[in-house]
Parts: structure tokens; sequence; C-alpha cells
């Protein structure tokens, strides 16, 4: 998990290392405020998208295929791929929340 990677509550955590290794894509999870946690399996894109690859489950609120402008590669980038990505990931763990 990468503490220092925190947006508006959500804190992102890392798979892949894709920090080792320049990548266009990987696996990583997000933390929620409450502590629950959704996986992501993200890529560089051109176009950004958010869509739910598994829904919800006991141990998790989603897992979500993500194609944003900047990828978990540097600790700065990350930064901006997760506060490209809050908005989307906030919608759907307070989606999750309200269903129980």
């Amino acid at each position: 998990m990468l503490d220092s990677v925190l947006v508006d509550g959500f804190t992102l955590g890392l798979i892949t290392d894709s920090f080792a290794q320049p990548a266009t894509h990987g696996d990583a999870f997000v933390v929620a405020p409450d502590g629950s946690r959704a996986g992501l399996i993200w890529e560089i894109a051109d176009q950004t998208y958010f869509e739910t690859t598994i829904g919800p489950a006991p141990d998790r609120w989603g897992v979500f295929s993500v194609g944003a402008e900047h990828g978990p590669t540097t600790m700065d980038e990350a930064k901006l791929f997760l506060a490209e990505i809050v908005p989307s990931l906030r919608r759907e763990w307070q989606r999750t929340r309200a269903t129980g």
C-alpha cells in the first residue's frame, strides 16, 4: 500500500510493481475511507474508462477495469492516476454501501 498516495480518503496499493519496471498496465487495489477494498485492473489509455469487472464480494466492493491518462508508474504519476479515478471509485463505493 502506498500510504502517501491518498486522494479524498482513498489510498492506492500496487500489486504489479509498476515502479520497478515501466508498465502501461497492471493490477492494483484501492482502500476506501472505511478500510474496505476494491481491485483495479489498470492501463494507460487515450480514452478514459471505468468499468465493473467483478461485482461486490464479502472481501471487496468490486474489481474495476480502469483506463486513465496516467498510470501508477512513479509516486507523482500514482497520485495523478488516483485523482483521475476517485470520482468513479467514490460513486461505486457509496453505491455498494447503500445497497449493503
